[in-house]
């Protein structure tokens, strides 16, 4: 784990020493749509696991964005971001029927680093970006309801991060690719990006255990300060 936590603070120093020389400095706020990808499930398992269905979040935090060659930049970052799942779960135990709802919210402190390349559409200016992103979770909680048996219970947990199955909700550090586009006009931009996780959440380290990756689509509105480069 502390490898891992050094990893993620030499990403963040180099971030800090790309924004002390970026051409462009903003600030960004927008939703997340995310889902926990739950792949490789035991057969065993099956009948018991539950329904990952897409929940809404947010994110925010402070974005850079410096030159290359000509219409390509280098965007990076450092952001706020609440991913998960809502969860659904209907199945029978010892012959009677269990029902549970809920939510897994993490809350991560997440550096996109992006590759840009700006299009001029009449009087408007297109973008496109894609490159890998790095996160590191913080933060979040686990909400559960259930019924069993005619007993509703109400569940409300910080989320335990590390690599211990045995006392660990995920593991801390997530990493993967992100790919989107949008449109900047005068000091503001709107940007609609996908993000696919590629690390495996899941603190179960054994080779047979199931797959859990983020998947999230976001909707994003940066102010940038300063009039910056001209693009």
């Amino acid at each position: 784990m502390n490898h891992l936590l050094k990893l993620f603070l030499f990403i963040f120093l180099l971030t800090f020493i790309g924004q002390l020389s970026a051409q462009k400095f903003g600030v960004r706020t927008g939703a997340n749509l995310t889902k926990l990808k739950i792949s490789n499930v035991p057969s065993e398992f099956e009948e018991y696991q539950s329904d990952h269905r897409l929940k809404p979040a947010f994110h925010l935090g402070i974005t850079t964005e410096f030159s290359l060659y000509g219409n390509l930049f280098i965007e990076s970052g450092l952001l706020l971001s609440v991913k998960g799942s809502k969860m659904n779960q209907a199945i029978e135990l010892v012959g009677e029927p269990y029902e549970a709802s809920g939510t897994i919210n993490p809350l991560y402190l997440e550096i996109p680093l992006e590759l840009k390349r700006y299009f001029q559409v009449r009087d408007n200016k297109i973008f496109t970006a894609i490159g890998p992103y790095f996160a590191y979770g913080i933060g979040g909680d686990f909400k559960l309801d259930s019924n069993f048996m005619g007993v509703e219970q109400s569940t409300e947990e910080p989320i335990s991060w590390g690599n211990d199955i045995a006392e660990n909700t995920l593991k801390n550090l997530d990493y993967g690719m992100s790919m989107g586009l949008g449109m900047q006009i005068k000091q503001m931009q709107v940007g609609l990006r996908y993000a696919f996780g590629l690390a495996d959440l899941n603190p179960d380290t054994n080779e047979e255990s199931s797959i859990a990756r983020n998947q999230n689509l976001n909707l994003s509105l940066t102010y940038y300060l300063g009039k910056g480069e001209k693009i």
